[in-house]
């Protein structure tokens, strides 16, 4: 184990864990089936930590702590993650029920991917966070190019997101 600590959650209470105060419940009837926007969420805090793990490789990423805290706020939001998971159902009802189920996984087997990679050697600690923070981007893309009929407030949130993502790996 490297000791880099990447948060896997197995299990969600429905919290963001960001002190947002955003509690999204999931869905009943027993399915066991996750709300899209608790997946967001714990994906959301899986990317925050290897933000923290990248910026303690990099000091110089610390000049953007304020743009990250500022993003961060923004897809924890609960107006942005509700319409985040209506997106996810309204796109499950329209006959893509196979890529809103798709597109749930890319975005709930991130953290656990994550929570892998942190439990490899520690030499390798620098490229895995790069690489990992790349991915990211590319699951935040995909939620954006997929979920198309999004509220602007939250399209350009995952922009956002996604540049935070882009920055913290390239710099």
């Amino acid at each position: 184990m490297s000791g880099a600590a990447v948060q896997n959650p197995q299990t969600s209470t429905g919290e963001d864990g960001g002190g947002s105060g955003v509690t999204i419940e999931m869905r009943a009837g027993g399915t066991g089936e996750v709300d899209f926007g608790v997946a967001w969420l714990a994906f959301v805090k899986s990317a925050e930590s290897l933000l923290e793990l990248r910026s303690k490789q990099h000091r110089h990423l610390k000049e953007f702590d304020g743009f990250q805290q500022a993003v961060l706020k923004i897809v924890r939001d609960k107006k942005f993650v509700s319409d985040l998971s209506e997106g996810w159902i309204d796109l499950k009802g329209k006959e893509s029920e196979d890529v809103a189920n798709a597109l749930l996984l890319e975005v709930e087997l991130f953290p656990k991917a994550a929570a892998v990679a942190a439990q490899g050697s520690p030499k390798r600690l620098p490229g895995w966070v790069r690489r990992l923070l790349g991915g990211a981007s590319t699951v935040a893309g995909s939620v954006k190019d997929i979920l198309e009929d999004l509220a602007p407030y939250t399209k350009n949130g995952i922009t956002l997101f996604k540049e935070l993502m882009d920055i913290s790996k390239e710099f």
